[in-house]
């Protein structure tokens, strides 16, 4: 199944207030996000919603994005890992281990953590994923997600001519859990990934607490060689960002009160991407 934003005026006239908004900003940022995901639609729509892109800026003689999308290869079934176990509910964890050591990850963890499944992307996963373009901000990006076997690839082509990302997002995960109750007792991300070109993707939450402007970002580190990796994303010490722009004096993310979930691409770099993703795990330290 393949996932598109859909376009309307809307976003772009929120676009245009937006850019007017922000005269003067030599980083071009679009605008906070301000609308909440639909549970009950069909399809992944994306809104007048805006991300915080950590880099914008794009010289004049950037050229343009090809219009080519690069998508990877995914092997759903031949490469398995059966070496971590893992509970397959949303229970948080009691006393079953890992033993996993970061090797990948974006900041160390401990060796023995108990991890459980919170995004398998079966078959209803297209109803609870959506992409959101910088069309919005009236930039050319595009992005889109397909599902195959389990697997999520999200993909496209980054424009920074006036904007710069592509992102993921959701509210809901498997079996209907919320966020709040899938990730009770979490201390880490544990997403099974890989990418054919290396760039800078970043985990994106938000929480109820603070204003939608408001962001939180972590990295997740992949490499550039196709091979599937396992970062492990800590859920403590994120960058929390408005308008594009890092703000260490805001509140910290509050784990129970989180709202959204997402993976965003907006490194200032042009040109074509591919993240496959074959589920994400919650983990915590025993």
């Amino acid at each position: 199944m393949r996932i598109r934003p859909r376009r309307s005026l809307a976003p772009l006239l929120a676009g245009i207030v937006t850019l007017a908004a922000c005269a003067g900003s030599a980083d071009g940022v679009p605008v906070s996000e301000q609308a909440q995901p639909d549970n009950d639609a069909p399809s992944v729509v994306a809104t007048d919603e805006a991300l915080v892109p950590e880099t914008t800026t794009s010289p004049s003689t950037t050229a343009a994005a090809t219009s080519t999308t690069t998508l990877l290869d995914v092997e759903t079934g031949a490469d398995v890992d059966t070496n971590t176990e893992v509970d397959e509910n949303r229970a948080p964890p009691t006393t079953e281990t890992t033993g996993l050591a970061s090797e990948t990850g974006a900041a160390p963890a401990p060796d023995g953590l108990a991890c459980w499944r919170i995004e398998d992307f079966g078959e209803e996963a297209a109803d609870r994923w959506r992409v959101i373009n910088d069309g919005v901000m009236g930039g050319l990006s595009e992005g889109e997600l397909t599902f195959n076997g389990g697997v999520a690839t999200f993909a496209g082509t980054i424009n920074t001519n006036g904007g710069g990302f592509s992102m993921i997002r959701t509210s809901v995960l498997r079996n209907g859990a919320t966020l709040r109750e899938a990730l009770e007792e979490a201390e880490y991300l544990r997403i099974r990934t890989r990418s054919a070109n290396g760039r800078r993707y970043e985990l994106t939450v938000q929480d109820a607490t603070t204003n939608s402007s408001v962001m939180h970002f972590a990295d997740i580190t992949v490499s550039a060689d196709s091979a599937w990796e396992e970062p492990i994303i800590p859920l403590t010490n994120l960058d929390a960002r408005t308008f594009g722009t890092s703000r260490p004096t805001l509140a910290p993310f509050e784990l129970d009160q989180i709202s959204t979930l997402g993976v965003i691409l907006a490194d200032g770099l042009d040109g074509p991407f591919s993240l496959a993703i074959d589920r994400i795990d919650a983990c915590a330290t025993t």
